[in-house]
């Protein structure tokens, strides 16, 4: 909301918060201001845990992509995505339900992708095993 605030009085308003990675939903931030007529824009800080393209160790954090603008629509326009394939936590959702992860989702330190849910989460901690980023890995889906 001080963003907000600032920005109805000064044209533009920065707010900036240290040690804050995960905070959530990233679009209710983003939300919070076209709904009061304002572009929203948010992010944050994530550890590696992607590969870049062609890579293999994990370099690169989850950082969302978020903003928002006001429309003249029933709804705004918000987007708020991960630089990754899935996020963490759409694998953890996996391990619950005892499913897969699907191919192409995750690369570990050989480069072959892994499906094996569980030791995936194990090996996201250890850093043998790395996040694809968004578009995908290698020449047949983002090289």
């Amino acid at each position: 909301q001080m963003a907000i605030d600032k920005a109805k009085k000064h044209g533009v308003g920065f707010v900036v918060v240290r040690n804050s990675t995960h905070y959530g939903i990233a679009g209710y931030y983003a939300t919070m201001a076209t709904q009061q007529g304002c572009i929203g824009w948010t992010g944050t800080n994530a550890r590696p845990s992607i590969a870049p393209t062609f890579g293999i160790e994990p370099m690169l954090g989850t950082n969302p992509l978020c903003f928002g603008i006001p429309t003249d629509e029933p709804f705004d326009f918000v987007i708020d995505c991960a630089t990754s394939i899935n996020q963490r936590g759409k694998i953890e959702l996996y391990a619950r339900n005892r499913m897969k992860t699907p191919q192409g989702v995750v690369i570990d330190q050989n480069g072959i992708e892994r499906t094996d849910t569980d030791a995936i989460l194990q090996e996201l901690v250890q850093g043998t095993c790395a996040l694809n980023p968004v578009g995908g890995a290698g020449e047949k889906t983002a090289g």
